[in-house]
């Protein structure tokens, strides 16, 4: 029986692998619980820290051409938040992010952090154990480590680690005081940050993402300085 059932599963993956895979069921909307707390401060030379949470439903309904859009709605009026925005993906692989013109530039950044958490490439996610790719999001254009985990013959989990070292076009402004040490290494970096999601995912049904948590950290202290030393820590959980 074991094997009966396992080559149905090997079966389904095979033929569904040439099929347009999307994150989300077209024409249906799916109800998503989302957490976030993110909290900032100083560790040098005092240890200072300022936090805000927030909780909220996060719909989504799949259009047409990859075309997802989402609205994050709370029991109180959160202004521009609330506005609705969307998202194109391909493969799983965020394409285009599409705002309201009324968005401000907290609430935009808060919606384009959202929409990269939900970027997964599922061409190779769904069909191998550990992968390495090139992924645009927030960051920029990063190198993104998968490591795949079968809980079940149909559950997933999905380790997501994204290196910071590698990306271009990042929107991180850096300067410094010091004449730049033509022999830099890596501890005379101001900013150090890591990014890593884990992911249930259950394949080829509706919805495919089931869980999502997340954690982010960026540590900022200028080199060779009395400066203080910043720190932002951001947890997601849909």
């Amino acid at each position: 029986m074991v094997l009966i059932v396992a080559g149905v599963v090997l079966l389904c993956f095979s033929t569904c692998r040439g099929q347009e895979l999307t994150l989300f069921p077209e024409n249906k909307e799916v109800i998503y619980r989302w957490s976030t707390n993110a909290s900032s401060g100083t560790l040098i030379p005092a240890n200072l820290n300022s936090t805000f949470s927030l909780d909220a439903r996060l719909v989504v309904h799949q259009g047409p051409n990859g075309t997802a859009f989402f609205k994050i709605l709370q029991d109180v009026d959160n202004g521009v938040l609330g506005e609705p925005f969307g998202a194109k993906f391909q493969q799983g692989e965020l394409k285009e992010l599409l705002m309201s013109p009324l968005d401000e530039p907290w609430s935009a950044n808060i919606k384009r952090s959202l929409v990269s958490l939900l970027q997964l490439k599922l061409d190779t996610v769904l069909f191998s154990p550990a992968s390495n790719n090139l992924e645009s999001g927030h960051f920029g254009t990063c190198s993104a480590e998968y490591i795949v985990t079968t809980l079940e013959p149909r559950l997933l989990k999905v380790r997501k680690i994204l290196d910071h070292d590698t990306c271009k076009k990042k929107a991180v402004d850096q300067c410094a005081n010091i004449p730049v040490n033509q022999c830099r290494g890596k501890y005379q970096e101001m900013v150090v940050s890591t990014s890593e999601r884990e992911y249930l995912l259950q394949p080829f049904s509706h919805p495919l993402i089931k869980n999502i948590s997340a954690t982010g950290r960026v540590l900022f202290q200028p080199y060779q300085s009395r400066a203080e030393a910043h720190y932002s820590k951001i947890n997601h959980f849909s």
